[in-house]
């Protein structure tokens, strides 16, 4: 769910950007920057004008719902994941203690090995 949100909200974003940016607006915009400096001319007809201005308040809409979708649905994950993590209580250390006594492991003793007189 996460992922699937997550490419949505991207691909709407670029789109946003995109039909932002092909809005003729007062200074031309990229349309003129790209060679449509034509007033009354447009690559995609006279009356696109609104058809642009609808498709961003429709990709304005589509991106405000899905941020707080996003937003609700990770927060929702990341508060599961600290509820399965154990944070100490506030006055409890957060250091490990170390144990009250320490043990040394059981050896077995060790026999000095038997040497040959040093006369033979």
């Amino acid at each position: 769910m996460e992922i699937f949100l997550a490419t949505l909200f991207t691909v709407i974003c670029i789109l946003l950007v995109i039909v932002v940016l092909l809005q003729k607006g007062r200074g031309g915009g990229l349309g003129a920057a790209l060679g449509g400096g034509g007033a009354a001319s447009s690559a995609f007809g006279a009356r696109t004008g609104d058809v642009f201005t609808w498709v961003t308040i429709v990709l304005t809409g589509l991106f405000l719902i899905l941020g707080v979708l996003t937003t609700l649905v990770y927060k929702n994950k990341v508060e599961q994941h600290q509820t399965t993590v154990q944070l100490p209580a506030e006055g409890e250390s957060r250091t490990p203690e170390a144990p009250a006594t320490a043990t040394a492991p059981a050896t077995e003793p060790t026999t000095a090995p038997a040497t040959a007189p040093a006369g033979e």
